[in-house]
C-alpha cells in the first residue's frame, strides 16, 4: 500500500512533466494513481486536464467527473470541471457544476467569477447580474467582477452603459489592460474596427502574447481584410487556449478570401488539431469549394446539430384562427430579416422589390440586424418599409420578443449561412411560416425553414431533395435585379492601369470565389491569348500574392493579372464598360456581380455546376437572352473565352446587344418579379391555412408584357 508521501511525489513529477510540455510522460506518471482501486482525485483531475488539452474531450471530461466523484466537496475540482464545460461552450453543464460547488463555498471568488461567466454563456443575464452583485458585496470594486459587469451590459445590448463603466474602470485600474480590450470589443460592435485596433496595439507592444488583446486585434483585422495580420494573431495564441478556436474560425474566412488554397485543402482533408476547426460544420465555406449539393446539405445539417427543431405540426392546428384572419381581409404581414439593409450586395438587389410590393394586400416590415452605416441605402430602407425595426442593439431574446409581437404571417431570412447568420432568431420560430432566400444560395439545413425560394434553372427537379426546406420556384429568376446607375464620369483604360489594345478578361467576383483550379483555367486562356490581361476585383494583399504565385506556377507572367482598387460603387459600375469578357468563377458563381456586369453591357461567360450557388450566373445570362454565354464544361469555357478574344468585332457587337437588351429584359423587370414573389407568399399562406404541411410548388409565370 503506497503512502501519501509517495502519492505527492508522483503527482509533483507528473505536474513537472506537464509544465515541461511532455504530456505523454505526465499521463504515464499519473497512470498508477488513476488506475488504482481507489483512484486519486488529484491525479484524475490532472489527467483530465491533459486529455482536454490534447482535444480528447470525452476522455478528459470523464476523468474530471471521476475526480469530482472521488472528492465531491473539493471546490477546486468543481471549478476546473465547470471551467472545462464553459470553455467547450456547454454553459448549462458548467452552471450546474459551479452552482453546486458555490453552495458549499459561497464566498469562493473563483467559483463566483466562473459561474457568472457560465451564466453569461447560457444567456442567463438575470442570474449573472445577481451573482456579480453578490460578489461585489464580498469583494468591493474587484476588477474581475467589474469586468464581468461590463460584459453583462455589452451582451444585453447596453453598449453605451458598458462603455461608460469600462472607461471608469480603466481609470480606476490603470495597470490592467482588460478594460481597454473591452473598449476595443465595444468599438468592434459599433463598426469601428480601426479604432479597436488602435486601442490594442499598445497593449500588444508591451505584451505580445496577451490573448484577449490578440483576439480583439484578430477581429479587427478580419473586418479590415488584413488577412495576413489576422492569421499572425491566431498563430500567437497558444494551442491550448480556448480562445484559439474562436480566432481560428475567423481565419477560415480569411484563408478563403486570401486565396490560401493549401490551408483550405488541409482543413478539408486533415482532422483538426488542437485550437483548430474543420469545415464539416461550415456550409457557406463548403459551397465555395465544391458544387456538390449533398456535401453542402451535410455540412448544414451538421452545423445545426443540437439546434431546436420546429415542433411537429398537428393536422389543422391554427386553421381556425388563420381562417378568421383570412375572412377579416387583413393584409399579409411579411417581415424581411437581414443584416444587410446598407451598402452590401443584398442591400443593392432588394430596393426595387420593397418599393414595388403591393401595399393593398401586403404589409412589408424590415427587421434590421446590421449597423446603421449612414448610407443612402440605409435611409432608403428606413423609408421604404411600412415599418423598419432596428434590432442591432438588442439581445437575441429581445429581438425574438419584438418579432413575435409583430404577429407576422411570413418571416423571410435574407442571411442564411452568410456572415450575418441570424439562425438564433430563426430557430425561435417567430412566425408560422419561415422562408430563407437571396443572401445564401443553398439549403439552411435542419428543420428551421419551411421554404426556400429558387427558380427552375438554379434548382432543377432532381435537386429538390437536396434541400431540407420545400422549394418555391419563381418562373424567371429567384434573384431580384436592379440595373445600376453608373457615375457617368469619363474613365479610360489608362486610368485603370489596363493596356489600351489588350483584350481584357475580368472577374469582379469576391476573391473568396477564386479557387486554385479556376486560376489554372484562366492561365490556360491567357497563354493562348497572348495579347490579353486579366482584371480582378482583389483588394487584399494576401490574395494578390497567392494569385500571382499561382500564375507563375502556371507559366504566366504575374503582371498579366491586374488588380482593381476599391472605388465608390457608381464609379465601379462605370469602369465595368472597359472590360471585354467577364469570366465567372466556379463552383460559386457571380450573383450581384453578374447582374451588375450585364446591366453595364459586359458579357459574362458562366460555368454552371450541380449546386445552386454554381448555377446563378448561368440562370441570369440565360434569362437575359444570351444562352450562348453558358459553357457546357471547363473545356468549353476555355474554348469560348478564346473564341470571343479572337473575334474582337464580334465581342464588341455582343457588348452592344447585351446593353440594348436591358430595358425590356425580364431580368430587370421589378414589377414582374414582385408579382411572382407575392404569388409565392400567397400560396405558402394558403397551404398553411388549409392545415397542410409545406410542399414544393412552382409559381405560374405572368403573361409577357
Amino acid at each position: 500500500m503506497s503512502r501519501p508521501d509517495d502519492h505527492r511525489a508522483v503527482l509533483e513529477r507528473a505536474h513537472r512533466l506537464h509544465q515541461a510540455g511532455d504530456w505523454r510522460a505526465a499521463l504515464e506518471a499519473c497512470a498508477p494513481l488513476t488506475g488504482a482501486a481507489r483512484p486519486d482525485a488529484d491525479a484524475l483531475l490532472l489527467a483530465g486536464i491533459i486529455r482536454l488539452e490534447q482535444g480528447e474531450t470525452d476522455q478528459g471530461l470523464g476523468l474530471m467527473r471521476a475526480a469530482s466523484k472521488a472528492r465531491p466537496a473539493d471546490p477546486t475540482i468543481a471549478l476546473n470541471l465547470g471551467v472545462a464545460y464553459r470553455r467547450l461552450g456547454r454553459g448549462e453543464d458548467a452552471v450546474a457544476v459551479l452552482k453546486e460547488a458555490l453552495g458549499r463555498a459561497p464566498r469562493d471568488l473563483g467559483l463566483i467569477i466562473n459561474l457568472a461567466q457560465a451564466q453569461l454563456l447560457s444567456r442567463d443575464f438575470a442570474g449573472a447580474e445577481r451573482l456579480i452583485t453578490k460578489g461585489l458585496k464580498f469583494y468591493p470594486n474587484h476588477g474581475a467582477l467589474l469586468l464581468l459587469y461590463v460584459r453583462l451590459m455589452r451582451d444585453q445590448g447596453l453598449l453605451k452603459e458598458a462603455e461608460m463603466l469600462a472607461l471608469n474602470c480603466r481609470t480606476a485600474f490603470p495597470g490592467a489592460p482588460d478594460f481597454e480590450v473591452e473598449l476595443a470589443e465595444l468599438d468592434l460592435l459599433n463598426g469601428r474596427a480601426k479604432e479597436a485596433l488602435a486601442r490594442v496595439r499598445p497593449i500588444l507592444m508591451r505584451d505580445a502574447g496577451f490573448v484577449p488583446a490578440l483576439v480583439a486585434a484578430a477581429s479587427a483585422h478580419a473586418k479590415l481584410k488584413n488577412y495576413e495580420e489576422l492569421i499572425g494573431c491566431r498563430d500567437r495564441i497558444p494551442l491550448s487556449d480556448p480562445m484559439r478556436v474562436m480566432v481560428d474560425e475567423l481565419c477560415v474566412t480569411g484563408e478563403l478570401a486570401g486565396c490560401e488554397w493549401q490551408a483550405m485543402n488541409r482543413r478539408l482533408t486533415e482532422p483538426a488539431g488542437l485550437g483548430q476547426i474543420t469545415l464539416e460544420r461550415a456550409p457557406f465555406i463548403i459551397a465555395h469549394l465544391t458544387d456538390d449539393p449533398v456535401a453542402v446539405l451535410t455540412a448544414a445539417n451538421c452545423l445545426l446539430t443540437g439546434e431546436p427543431s420546429r415542433p411537429p405540426r398537428r393536422p389543422g392546428a391554427g386553421k381556425a384562427s388563420a381562417e378568421a384572419k383570412a375572412r377579416s381581409g387583413a393584409k399579409l404581414r411579411v417581415g424581411y430579416l437581414s443584416s444587410d439593409f446598407n451598402i452590401h450586395p443584398v442591400g443593392f438587389l432588394l430596393t426595387d422589390l420593397i418599393d414595388r410590393h403591393d401595399r393593398t394586400g401586403f404589409e412589408i416590415i424590415g427587421l434590421s440586424l446590421g449597423l446603421d452605416d449612414k448610407s443612402h441605402l440605409r435611409r432608403h430602407y428606413e423609408q421604404s418599409f411600412d415599418r423598419f425595426v432596428d434590432l442591432a442593439g438588442k439581445t437575441l431574446d429581445q429581438a425574438i420578443t419584438e418579432i413575435k409581437a409583430l404577429e407576422l404571417d411570413i418571416l423571410v431570412d435574407l442571411n442564411g449561412h452568410t456572415a450575418g447568420r441570424s439562425g438564433g432568431i430563426s430557430t425561435a420560430y417567430a412566425a408560422p411560416i419561415q422562408v430563407t432566400w437571396l443572401g445564401y444560395p443553398g439549403t439552411f439545413g435542419g428543420a428551421v425553414f419551411d421554404y426556400t425560394i429558387a427558380d427552375p434553372y438554379t434548382v432543377p427537379d432532381p435537386d429538390l431533395p437536396q434541400f431540407s426546406e420545400k422549394v418555391a420556384r419563381l418562373p424567371d429568376t429567384y434573384q431580384c435585379n436592379v440595373p445600376r446607375v453608373a457615375s457617368g464620369r469619363e474613365v479610360t483604360r489608362a486610368d485603370c492601369g489596363l493596356p489600351e489594345d489588350a483584350f481584357v478578361f475580368c472577374s469582379f467576383n469576391d476573391p473568396r470565389k477564386i479557387t486554385r483550379p479556376m486560376v489554372a483555367l484562366w492561365c490556360r486562356i491567357l497563354r493562348d491569348v497572348p495579347d490579353s490581361v486579366f482584371w480582378l476585383n482583389v483588394t487584399n494583399r494576401l490574395a494578390e500574392v497567392n494569385i500571382r504565385r499561382a500564375a507563375a506556377e502556371e507559366g504566366v507572367a504575374a503582371d498579366r493579372f491586374i488588380f482593381a482598387p476599391a472605388l465608390p460603387f457608381a464609379d465601379h459600375f462605370q469602369r465595368l464598360t472597359l472590360g471585354d469578357l467577364f469570366l465567372d468563377t466556379f463552383p460559386y458563381s457571380g450573383h450581384t456581380t453578374c447582374s451588375d456586369a450585364l446591366a453595364m453591357g459586359l458579357p459574362v461567360l458562366a460555368l454552371p455546376g450541380r449546386g445552386m450557388g454554381s448555377r446563378v450566373a448561368a440562370s441570369l445570362v440565360t434569362l437575359h437572352g444570351f444562352p450562348e454565354l453558358v459553357a457546357a464544361d471547363a473545356e468549353d469555357y476555355v474554348a469560348k473565352a478564346k473564341a470571343y478574344a479572337a473575334d474582337r468585332a464580334g465581342s464588341a457587337e455582343l457588348k452592344r446587344r447585351i446593353k440594348a437588351a436591358v430595358p425590356t429584359s425580364k431580368l430587370y423587370d421589378s414589377n414582374r418579379f414582385a408579382r411572382h414573389m407575392e404569388q409565392a407568399f400567397i400560396t405558402m399562406v394558403e397551404i398553411h391555412r388549409s392545415g397542410e404541411p409545406p410542399r414544393s410548388f412552382d409559381v405560374a409565370p405572368l403573361p409577357a408584357a
